[in-house]
C-alpha cells in the first residue's frame, strides 16, 4: 500500500471512501453468506457421519452405564472418503515433482522449465504440501467444494548475531567479539498457500461455484493473532491494527449464520480484552472488481480515470475496521483462490460431495447394524417366567445363579419352577442386507473393492486382472482430472505467475544454485509482464496408477531386450537404449541411472583427493 493509504487507515475516523468501501464489502459478504449457509447443515451432518459421531439417547446412556455396546455410526462413509482421498493423494504425489511443466514452444526447452519446477517445488515444501493436499482432497470428498488460497509473502525474521571487531595488535589484525546486534534475515520469499474451509469462503453466488471467477467478488475469512497483524503492519501490508475494535456479540449476531472457532453461543470466550489480546481477530479478505471511472465516492468524486475493471484488495477486521484497501498488482489478474469440486456442475450453485451422495445409504446401513445389535442383546438376555413364591426374585436382577426359597419350592423340580421364553431374532438377515447396500454404495461412488486393494474371489489371468483394475480406476481418474483441472492445475499457474513476477534474484539463486549463468537464467525465468499475463505455461498431469506404471515398464523392457538383440532394428527405429532404461527405472520408482555412473564417481573422488583403492592380491596368503 502507498503511504497515503496507510496514513488514512491509521486515522481514528475512516475517510468517506474507506467507510463506503467497508459497508459495501460487508453487504457483499453477507449476501454470499446467506446463500452459502444453506449448505452448513448438510456439511455438519456429513462431517459427523464421517467422524462417526452421534448424540446418545436414553437407551444408549443406560447401556453405557452397564458397560454394554451402544448404537453407532457404521464407518462406511469414513472408508469411502479415505479411500478416495488416499487414491488421489498417491496419484498426485507419485512423480518426483508435483508440478511438471509441459513445453509449448522452443523457448520452454532447457533450463527455464527446470528452474520453474524447482522454484515451485521449494514453495510447496515450505507451505507443507502433504498436509495441504490431504486436507484439500478430504474436504472435496466430505463437503464437495474445497477452496485453496494463494498469495504472496516475504517472511522476514530478526536474529541476534555477534558483532566482530577487528583491531591491529603489533601489526597483526586480531578479530574479537564485541557484543551482539539484531539482523534482518529473509527466511522465505514466495507463494503462500492455505487451505480455506468452505464454511469461510464466500464467492459471488450469482454464479455456480465452478464459474466463481466470473463473479464480481470473492472473499474468505481467517483468524489472525494481534502479533501476526502487527508483523504485517510493519511490512506495510495492513494499517490501523491498533484501532481495531472488539468483536461484540451484537456484531456477530448481525452476520446471521457464521462459523467462528472461538465463539460459544454467539459470545466470545472469557479473556477477550479491549485490545483484542485475549482472542484472535477475524479478518475478512475480499477481492472485488471496480471500474474506477464509474465508482462514485459519496455520490460525488470518482475513484479514478480508469474505464476498465480493476481488481481491488479489501481487508476488514471484526466487521468494523478497514485495514487494507488497494488495487491488486498481480499480473495474472484473477481472484487469488482456486476451487476443486467432487462433482463440478454448472446447474448447481453449491455442488455435492461424496459423503452427501451416500448419506441415505449410510443411514440404512447404520440402522440395520444397530437394530441387529439391539435384537441380539434382547435374545441373549434371560426371558424367564417364575413363581415369586418359590423363587427369590432379587436373584434375577443380575447374571448369576437363581435362588429357590426354602420350604416352598424345595420339593418341586427346578424345570417347573423357572420357565424360559422362546425369543426369535427377526434381524438375522440384516447382515446380508448390509452387504447388498454396501455394494450399491460402491456402484454409486466408484470407490469399490478394487480401489480399496481387495480382489474379489475367483481366478483371473494377469491380463484380466489388469483390465479389471483399469476399469475400477476409471471413475477415480475422472475425479482426479477434474480436481486437477479446476483446482490444483490452476493453483500451479497462479503460483508460477507470482514467482515470475516478484521473486528476487537472491531467492532465485538460493533455490537453483549460484553459477555463471544464474543471472541469465533469472532473466529468462522472469520474462516480460506480457508473457506472464498470457499464462502460456501448462502443467502435465500423469494419471497413470502405480500398477499401470509397472505394466508399461515391463512392455518397454521387452522392447529394449528385443531391440538390443538386433542392432539393425535399434538403428532402424532410432532408439536410444540409455533413454529407454532411464524411463523403465523411472516408471518403477528407482530414480535416475546417472547416480550409478562410474565416470562421475571417479571424478568426484579425484576432486575430493581420495586415496587410491588398493585391491587385494589373491596370491598373498590371508588377502
Amino acid at each position: 500500500m502507498t503511504q497515503d493509504v496507510i496514513k488514512d487507515l491509521q486515522k481514528d475516523a475512516p475517510s468517506a471512501f474507506h467507510e463506503q468501501m467497508l459497508q459495501e464489502s460487508l453487504a457483499l459478504v453477507k449476501r454470499s453468506r446467506s446463500k452459502m449457509s444453506d449448505a452448513y447443515g448438510d456439511w455438519d451432518r456429513q462431517d459427523e457421519v464421517y467422524r462417526g459421531e452421534r448424540m446418545p439417547d436414553k437407551e444408549d446412556q443406560r447401556q453405557a452405564e452397564k458397560d454394554k455396546p451402544v448404537k453407532m455410526v457404521v464407518p462406511h462413509t469414513y472408508a469411502q472418503v479415505n479411500t478416495f482421498t488416499a487414491t488421489l493423494f498417491l496419484l498426485f504425489k507419485q512423480n518426483p515433482r508435483f508440478f511438471a511443466l509441459r513445453p509449448t514452444g522452443s523457448e520452454d526447452y532447457g533450463r527455464k522449465n527446470e528452474d520453474s519446477e524447482l522454484v515451485l517445488e521449494q514453495n510447496l515444501e515450505y507451505n507443507g504440501l502433504n498436509r495441504i493436499l490431504f486436507q484439500h482432497l478430504l474436504d472435496c470428498a466430505r463437503f464437495g467444494p474445497a477452496p485453496l488460497e494463494v498469495g504472496w509473502t516475504r517472511d522476514v525474521r530478526h536474529i541476534q548475531v555477534e558483532n566482530t571487531v577487528v583491531t591491529p595488535v603489533d601489526g597483526v589484525s586480531v578479530t574479537s567479539l564485541g557484543g551482539s546486534r539484531w539482523e534482518e534475515v529473509v527466511k522465505y520469499e514466495g507463494n503462500l498457500v492455505r487451505n480455506v474451509s468452505p464454511y469461510r469462503w464466500f464467492p459471488d453466488t450469482n454464479y455456480p461455484m465452478v464459474e466463481f471467477q466470473k463473479g464480481e467478488f470473492c472473499a474468505a475469512e481467517e483468524e489472525y493473532s494481534m502479533s501476526r497483524l502487527r508483523s504485517l503492519e510493519t511490512a506495510g501490508e495492513v494499517a490501523g491494527v491498533d484501532k481495531i475494535p472488539p468483536f461484540h456479540a451484537e456484531t456477530l449476531r448481525a452476520r446471521g449464520m457464521s462459523r467462528l472457532s472461538y465463539t460459544v453461543n454467539d459470545t466470545y470466550r472469557a479473556g477477550f480484552g479491549a485490545n483484542n489480546s485475549g482472542c484472535p481477530v477475524t479478518v475478512t479478505k475480499l477481492q472485488r472488481w471496480i471500474v474506477p471511472s464509474k465508482y462514485e465516492i459519496d455520490g460525488k468524486e470518482k475513484l479514478g480515470p480508469e474505464e476498465f475493471p480493476v481488481l481491488y484488495h479489501v481487508w476488514y477486521a471484526n466487521d468494523s475496521r478497514l485495514i487494507r484497501c488497494e488495487p491488486c498488482s498481480w499480473w495474472h489478474n484473477e481472484f487469488g483462490w482456486t476451487l476443486s469440486q467432487f462433482t463440478p456442475d454448472m446447474h448447481r450453485t453449491i455442488t455435492l460431495g461424496l459423503a452427501d451422495l451416500i448419506y441415505r445409504l449410510q443411514e440404512v446401513i447404520s440402522w440395520f447394524i444397530n437394530s441387529h445389535i439391539t435384537s441380539v442383546r434382547r435374545v441373549m438376555n434371560n426371558r424367564l417366567i417364575v413363581n415369586p413364591s418359590t423363587v427369590e426374585t432379587k436373584s434375577l436382577d443380575g447374571e448369576g445363579d437363581i435362588y429357590i426359597r426354602k420350604g416352598v419350592g424345595m420339593a418341586i423340580p427346578p424345570e417347573r419352577l423357572v420357565g424360559q421364553l422362546r425369543v426369535q431374532d427377526v434381524t438375522a438377515g440384516h447382515m446380508g442386507d448390509v452387504e447388498l447396500i454396501s455394494r450399491i454404495m460402491q456402484v454409486v461412488t466408484g470407490v469399490n473393492d478394487m480401489a480399496q486393494g481387495q480382489f474379489n474371489t475367483g481366478r483371473r489371468s494377469a491380463t484380466e486382472a489388469r483390465n479389471v483394475a483399469g476399469g475400477a480406476a476409471g471413475r477415480m481418474k475422472m475425479h482426479a482430472h477434474l480436481v486437477w483441472e479446476t483446482g490444483l492445475g490452476r493453483l500451479g499457474r497462479l503460483m508460477l505467475s507470482n514467482v515470475r513476477q516478484a521473486l528476487s534474484y537472491d531467492s532465485f539463486a538460493a533455490i537453483v544454485g549460484e553459477a555463471e549463468d544464474t543471472q541469465q537464467r533469472h532473466a529468462a525465468f522472469r520474462g516480460t509482464p506480457q508473457e506472464v499475463a498470457r499464462g502460456a505455461d501448462y502443467f502435465m498431469f500423469d494419471s497413470t496408477f502405480a500398477a499401470e506404471h509397472g505394466y508399461v515398464a515391463q512392455s518397454l523392457q521387452e522392447l529394449l531386450i528385443s531391440a538390443m538383440s538386433n542392432p539393425q532394428v535399434m538403428q532402424m527405429w532410432d532408439l536410444d537404449p540409455r533413454a529407454l532404461m532411464e524411463e523403465i527405472q523411472r516408471l518403477r520408482g528407482l530414480g535416475p541411472m546417472n547416480r550409478f555412473s562410474l565416470s562421475k564417481r571417479v571424478e568426484a573422488g579425484k576432486a575430493a583427493a581420495l586415496p587410491p583403492v588398493v585391491m587385494p592380491n589373491p596370491g598373498v596368503a590371508g588377502a
